[in-house]
């Protein structure tokens, strides 16, 4: 399992920034959880650019589960249903826990 931190405000300004990161979580081939705890801020491009992420890695057989904190980013995610086509949780720990949940069911499956 690997941890992607993020902070801050997540938005077109900081395109670049998050693209990249998505970019090499592509690569990963683990479960991740994306840290965004000491997120503030998202907008569009960057749920945009999630929702992406998440289905090319469950496409890839790759559980990614997200973390996050701040009441703004909770009710932006809310708003847009979103909640329902994501792994949330509101801690790392909460995270972790639930990967471990996801990769005991894979085995019971192919068992």
């Amino acid at each position: 399992m690997t941890i992607v931190p993020f902070s801050g405000e997540l938005d077109i300004v900081r395109y670049p920034v998050f693209h990249q990161a998505f970019a090499k979580v592509l690569e990963l081939p683990r479960p991740v959880i994306l840290d965004l705890m000491r997120v503030s801020r998202v907008d569009s491009t960057f749920l945009t650019e999630l929702l992406i992420l998440v289905r090319r890695r469950e496409a890839a057989g790759q559980p990614t589960v997200i973390a996050i904190a701040h009441p703004t980013v909770v009710r932006l995610i809310t708003v847009a249903e979103l909640q329902y086509r994501l792994a949330l949780t509101t801690s790392i720990a909460e995270a972790a826990s639930l990967l471990e949940a996801i990769d005991s069911e894979a085995g019971a499956l192919e068992a």
